[in-house]
């Protein structure tokens, strides 16, 4: 799905609001393009994947303050309720998520329609600048390799997928087959680079990279249970920087449960906080959300 929205130009000394808006449309769109059906959503974009998988969901609707305002709570209200009837026509539950710099109407109105709270993110940024070359914090095997991998080779890019996405089930829980897929689209998109992370050969984790313009998004990094706290993730986070400044990237965004891990990393590395996203959700009887 093609989305018609321009994005500003990018400067060292952004507003947070000016990078929620960047971020949400990035988000939106690269969304909207790995899942198997999307849609506009008001100012936004909605898109539908395959019940439990995380692909399902709508953003950045509610930031164009004016759009919102010339609607009226009236045809806001029908647009949502349009909405939440397309995801649980599918089984899926209704997700919307919002940066904190939504219209105040559209969170009425999501709140009029029973959308409540499912769980916040923190979204970091970091601005970035030719100079030298960022590297991990802490010791990495000597083995360690991070490759970006070819689209045409399938078996690393199938290792690549099953790294991450066994990362990030509970332990002992094999990743399913949506999700498998859903990952495999995401490495396979366009705007983005998967990165694999080899020891001794092995693919043991990775994470993608995806560029919007001068804006990068760091996401799906993850490494196998027995692979971590062995500078593996930091390595992971250095390769997809220095990558993003060699190509001129000039904003790389992040996201992250606060007081997770993932805080601790990317803060090592000169990111901040640039705002908290929330996602509602509409709870029903026999509806699927994202699984964990």
């Amino acid at each position: 799905m093609k989305a018609t929205a321009t994005l500003p130009p990018c400067r060292h000394m952004l507003a947070r609001a000016e990078i929620a808006r960047r971020e949400e449309f990035r988000c939106a769109k690269g969304v909207s393009e790995v899942a198997r059906e999307a849609r506009p959503f008001l100012d936004g974009i909605a898109s539908r994947d395959t019940p439990g998988t995380w692909a399902s969901m709508a953003v950045a609707a509610g930031l164009d303050h004016a759009t919102i305002e010339s609607l009226g709570a009236e045809r806001i209200s029908a647009e949502i309720a349009e909405l939440a009837a397309w995801y649980e026509s599918a089984g899926i539950e209704p997700r919307v998520d919002c940066a904190p710099f939504v219209h105040r109407s559209f969170l009425r109105a999501l709140s009029a329609q029973r959308f409540v709270v499912r769980h916040y993110e923190q979204v970091f940024f970091r601005p970035l600048a030719a100079g030298a070359p960022l590297t991990p914090h802490v010791p990495t095997p000597p083995s360690l390799e991070i490759r970006i991998v070819d689209g045409d080779d399938d078996a690393m890019i199938t290792a690549l997928v099953e790294a991450i996405c066994t990362g990030f089930c509970p332990l002992g829980t094999p990743p399913s087959d949506a999700e498998l897929s859903l990952c495999r689209r995401c490495a396979l998109h366009a705007r983005t680079l998967p990165f694999a992370a080899l020891l001794d050969g092995r693919c043991v984790g990775g994470g993608f990279l995806e560029q919007l313009d001068d804006l990068v998004a760091l996401f799906a990094l993850s490494v196998l249970p027995e692979h971590r706290r062995r500078g593996v993730q930091q390595a992971l986070m250095a390769a997809r920087l220095n990558h993003a400044v060699r190509v001129g990237a000039t904003l790389a965004t992040i996201s992250g449960t606060p007081g997770q891990g993932t805080e601790r990393n990317v803060r090592r590395f000169g990111f901040d906080v640039a705002y908290t996203r929330i996602s509602l959700i509409r709870p029903g009887p026999g509806l699927v959300g994202e699984r964990g």
